[in-house]
């Protein structure tokens, strides 16, 4: 789970429409000394600079894990797991055209419009899809 997806979740739960300064502060505050403990484990898949950018996973868990979109941002998916699809619609259909992969891939996570930023960012993580997924055992 990305760190922006969970500040959503939990002010969500909360009642709340916005992250506010405290609320993330606090849940910072929380995953930094969860992530002290070894509970949960983080990852930089992007290499952004910024916290937002992290991946969360509980300790020990899967790598990636393929799901539907659900009530994620298409930007809130991780990298890996972007990738992960992609590699198994290739696998699938190996004459594939990159514009028809990135409409797979939106169809896969149930999302219609390709914008200039999901395009840019599928055309990312296409070129990166091979490091990105490559500790996963694909089935």
């Amino acid at each position: 789970m990305g760190i922006r997806q969970l500040h959503r979740s939990f002010v969500k739960a909360a009642g709340r429409q916005r992250v506010g300064k405290q609320s993330r502060e606090t849940l910072n505050k929380a995953l930094s000394r969860a992530l002290r403990d070894g509970l949960l484990e983080q990852s930089n898949e992007i290499g952004l600079a910024g916290i937002k950018e992290q991946i969360l996973r509980k300790a020990g868990c899967s790598l990636i894990v393929v799901r539907p979109r659900s009530s994620r941002e298409f930007v809130e998916i991780p990298a890996s797991e972007i990738a992960t699809v992609m590699l198994r619609l290739m696998r699938r259909d190996p004459a594939l055209s990159f514009r028809a992969l990135y409409r797979a891939v939106l169809d896969f996570y149930e999302t219609k419009r390709m914008t200039a930023n999901i395009e840019q960012r599928l055309r990312w993580i296409d070129e990166r899809r091979d490091q990105l997924a490559e500790s996963v055992e694909l089935r």
